[in-house]
C-alpha cells in the first residue's frame, strides 16, 4: 500500500480508504493479503480487465473528440488476437510510432 501511495502521491491511508470503498460498493474482496503483500483476488483480477477497457473507452472517446473521424477502436477479445491485430492493423494503415495502442484481456462485454 505504500509504494501505491507513493506512485499514486497520495497518502497510503487514502489508499485503504479507497480500496474499502471500491471492496463495499462492488461487495466482494477485491484484494487477498499474504504477510506484507497484496494479491488481487479472482474479482480484483476481472475488475481490473473491465477497468482496462473501460479506460481504453474513454481514451477514444478523448481522441474522437480532438480529432474527429481520425480516430478509430477495434475491439478484440484475445489477448493473442489483441497482439496480432495491434500489430496488423498498424502495418495495414501505417500508423506513425506516436499512435497509442491499448490492449485489455478479459471476459468481454
Amino acid at each position: 500500500m505504500t509504494r501505491a501511495a507513493e506512485k499514486l502521491h497520495i497518502s497510503q491511508p487514502s489508499v485503504s480508504q479507497a480500496i474499502r470503498e471500491l471492496e463495499e460498493h462492488y461487495g466482494t474482496r477485491l484484494f487477498e493479503r499474504l504477510g506484507k503483500k497484496l494479491f488481487l483476488t479472482a474479482a480484483g483480477e476481472e475488475l481490473l480487465q473491465y477497468a482496462i477497457i473501460l479506460l481504453g473507452f474513454e481514451m477514444n472517446l478523448f481522441r474522437v473528440l480532438d480529432i474527429g473521424s481520425q480516430s478509430f477502436s477495434v475491439m478484440i477479445f484475445t489477448l493473442l488476437t489483441a497482439f496480432m491485430t495491434a500489430w496488423g492493423v498498424g502495418r495495414l494503415l501505417h500508423l506513425d510510432r506516436n499512435t497509442t495502442t491499448l490492449i485489455g484481456a478479459g471476459t468481454g462485454i
